[in-house]
């Protein structure tokens, strides 16, 4: 969401300070989604294209992006509510 542009900046700080020590998979990832909950969607995949190393890269990234276009094609009510109440509901790593 937008409106907390901050909130995600923080965030990707925070992760990249993460990443600084060592690589994370779910330092990038998180850095993906605060791009994408941001309203940055070509920012969020040249990050995960710079940033994620692990061999399964095509899945992943398939992965996340059907996550993604679910997510955004949910009904208007249900974004707002759910971008409101954290900046990645209900997405789990496996």
């Amino acid at each position: 969401d937008k409106k907390y542009l901050q909130v995600f900046e923080e965030d990707i700080a925070e992760q990249k300070k993460e990443l600084a020590e060592g690589y994370n998979e779910t330092a990038v990832i998180q850095i993906v989604l605060d791009y994408l909950l941001s309203g940055r969607e070509e920012q969020a995949w040249q990050e995960f294209d710079k940033l994620y190393t692990s061999a399964n890269k095509d899945a992943r990234r398939q992965e996340l992006k059907n996550r993604w276009n679910q997510y955004s094609g949910a009904p208007a009510e249900t974004k707002k509510a759910e971008t409101q109440t954290a900046p990645n509901p209900g997405w789990k790593l496996p």
